[in-house]
């Protein structure tokens, strides 16, 4: 027996509905209907989007994607390099400075 999606969002919302009713999480079960709605829907949509870009991903060459990996590594590794070596400069004027006005 194959189950569609909908039913099974439409029995995890009716569970989540009893649960929040137990717990009294919620004063109004509007709210929460609504609010695992909007959940739900947003949910299916960061799904689909999700699936867009792996399939744009999938579809790239090889060339291309070793390119883009790469480059981000170089690109994260330049950008925490720098940020050490800004704090340990910063640290360093700061000392020669406090020592040089105690002086």
């Amino acid at each position: 027996m194959q189950v569609s999606n909908r039913t099974l969002l439409s029995v995890t919302m009716k569970e989540a509905v009893k649960r929040a009713k137990i717990d009294g999480l919620f004063t109004s079960p509007s709210i929460l209907v609504r609010t695992i709605v909007l959940l739900s829907h947003y949910i299916v949509k960061l799904r689909g989007m999700i699936k867009k870009q792996m399939a744009f991903f999938r579809n790239l060459q090889l060339r291309s994607k070793l390119l883009g990996g790469y480059s981000l590594i170089f690109i994260i590794s330049t950008l925490l390099g720098g940020s050490v070596i800004y704090f340990q400069v910063k640290s360093t004027i700061e000392a020669n400075i406090e020592s040089d006005l105690k002086n």
